[in-house]
């Protein structure tokens, strides 16, 4: 086992979503929705779970320069909603990245959007029923 989330064909299921939880446990949604835990005998934080996957780094890199990386560091249960490099590769952030590189206050805004302070599957997912850190319901 290598650590990262299969399904039952041995096939990646890692997409564009990635869900953790605080009890070593991690979660990726494949195209069709399904949600398969990662398997590890350690006890990681969410934080090292994304930092573990190259797909995430952005996100980690831009979470850790918001000064919030201790968030994650703690005892959750916390819900990730993480996007991966390519989106933000898209044009569309052209001018994004660099703007919270620049407003810390924004950075943190944003990061907050992508948690929620529970262990949400996707089974529980109610658009506008779940609520981030930074307040806002998700749709």
């Amino acid at each position: 086992d290598d650590g990262r989330c299969h399904d039952g064909d041995d096939d990646w299921c890692c997409g564009g979503e990635f869900y953790c939880s605080n009890d070593g446990t991690a979660y990726a949604e494949e195209g069709g929705g399904i949600l398969c835990p990662v398997v590890t005998t350690e006890t990681l934080t969410i934080l090292e779970i994304c930092q573990m996957e190259p797909m995430f780094s952005t996100f980690v890199s831009l979470f850790v320069a918001s000064g919030l990386a201790e968030l994650l560091s703690s005892t959750g249960p916390f819900t990730l909603f993480v996007p991966t490099n390519d989106v933000f590769a898209e044009a569309v952030y052209d001018d994004v990245i660099p703007f919270l590189n620049s407003d810390v206050d924004a950075l943190k805004d944003n990061l907050l959007y992508h948690i929620v302070n529970d262990t949400i599957l996707s089974t529980d997912m109610v658009p506008g029923d779940i609520t981030s850190l930074e307040g806002s319901n998700l749709t």
